[in-house]
C-alpha cells in the first residue's frame, strides 16, 4: 500500500482586514472571508479549485484581565500604556482603514488571483512580495514585537500574550502572515520546498499557535523524515485546536473555513504517520482513530489504519 506524506490541503483565502480594536466596549469582526481551498504546501501539482465564499465570523471580546497590569490599547491605532507610568507594555492597534492596510489587502488577492490560475511566480513577484515589503519597510528598525490575526479578538488576544513576555507590541491584521504563508505554497510549486518552510515559520512568528500553519509547517517536515520534530509540531496543531474548540467563538474563529474538530483530525493525522515511522504502532492507531470519531468521513485516516494493519500482518511469526 502507498502512504501519503501529505496529511491535508492547504487553504487560499482572500484575507479581511484586522477592525480597529477598542478600548472600551466590543469589536467587530472581519466580514466575509473569501476561502478556497488549494493544494497542501506539502503537496506538488495541480491547480487550485473553484472559491467558496465562508459565511462571516462574528467574534466576542478578549477575556477581562487585571486592569492593573494588563497592556491595554485604544482606538484607531492609538497606544496605551499598561501599569503603572514607571513600566509595562504598550499594545499598538493597527486599524483596517489605513492605506497600508487596504495596499497590503489588495496585493494580497492579486497574488492569490494569480496562484490560482497556476502563474506562482507572477503571484510571488507581483503579490505576495510587496506585501511582504510594505511591512518589512514600516516595521524594518522598529524593536516592537509583530503580533497578527484573522479577527480583532485573536489579533488582541495574541498581542496581549506577547505583551507578557516585556516590551511594545504592535496588533495587526492577517495580511502579512497570509502573503508569507500562499508564498510558501507557490514556492513548493516553484520547487523549493527549504524557502517554503522558512516563511511558514516566519508567519507562525506573526501568529503563534495557528493551527493550520502548523499543520502545513508538519507536513513540510514530514517530507524531510524528521520523524519525531514533526510530531512534536503536530501535536501543538492539536492543542491549539483543542484549544480553539474549547472558546465559545472557536468556531467562527478556526482558519481555513474548517472547524477545529477538523483541525485536530488534520493534526492527529500527521501525529499518526510520524508515530508508524518512528515504528509506535499502538499510538499511531490511537491517533488515526480518534480523528475518526471527530471526523468520520475521514478517508485518509482509514486508509492508514489499513496499512497499520498491514503492517502488523506482515510483521506476524
Amino acid at each position: 500500500m502507498t502512504r501519503l506524506v501529505t496529511c491535508g490541503t492547504m487553504l487560499l483565502l482572500v484575507a479581511t482586514a484586522l477592525p480597529g480594536c477598542k478600548k472600551n466596549g466590543g469589536t467587530t469582526a472581519p466580514a466575509d472571508a473569501f476561502a478556497a481551498p488549494v493544494p497542501s504546501v506539502s503537496s506538488m501539482g495541480g491547480p487550485p479549485p473553484e472559491d467558496a465564499t465562508s459565511a462571516p465570523v462574528e467574534t466576542v471580546p478578549p477575556p477581562a484581565t487585571d486592569a492593573t497590569s494588563a497592556p491595554t490599547a485604544d482606538a484607531g491605532g492609538a497606544s496605551a500604556p499598561a501599569g503603572d507610568e514607571g513600566g509595562g507594555s504598550t499594545i499598538l492597534v493597527g486599524q483596517a482603514d489605513d492605506q497600508q492596510t487596504q495596499a497590503a489587502r489588495s496585493l494580497l488577492e492579486t497574488g492569490i488571483a494569480l496562484a490560482k490560475d497556476g502563474k506562482c511566480r507572477e503571484a510571488i513577484d507581483q503579490g505576495f512580495d510587496k506585501v511582504a515589503a510594505l511591512f518589512d519597510a514600516r516595521f524594518a528598525g522598529n524593536r516592537a514585537a509583530v503580533r497578527c490575526g484573522r479577527t480583532s479578538t485573536d489579533a488582541l488576544g495574541q498581542g496581549l500574550q506577547a505583551a507578557l513576555g516585556g516590551g511594545d507590541v504592535v496588533v495587526l491584521g492577517p495580511e502579512w502572515p497570509e502573503a508569507l504563508y500562499y508564498k510558501a505554497y507557490c514556492l513548493v510549486e516553484l520547487g523549493d520546498p527549504t524557502q517554503a518552510k522558512a516563511l511558514l515559520q516566519q508567519a507562525l512568528e506573526l501568529m503563534p499557535g495557528d493551527p493550520m500553519y502548523l499543520c502545513e509547517l508538519g507536513d513540510m517536515i514530514l517530507r524531510e523524515k524528521a520523524w519525531q520534530q514533526a510530531l512534536d509540531i503536530f501535536e501543538q496543531a492539536r492543542t491549539s485546536a483543542e484549544t480553539l474548540a474549547a472558546e465559545p467563538d472557536g468556531a467562527a474563529r478556526s482558519p481555513g473555513g474548517r472547524s477545529p474538530a477538523q483541525w485536530q483530525a488534520r493534526a492527529l493525522r500527521g501525529e499518526g504517520y510520524a508515530l508508524v515511522e518512528l515504528q509506535r504502532l499502538d499510538e499511531a492507531e490511537q491517533a488515526y482513530r480518534r480523528a475518526l470519531e471527530l471526523d468520520p468521513r475521514d478517508e485518509q485516516a482509514k486508509k492508514e489504519l489499513d496499512y497499520i494493519h498491514e503492517l502488523r500482518t506482515r510483521n506476524a511469526p
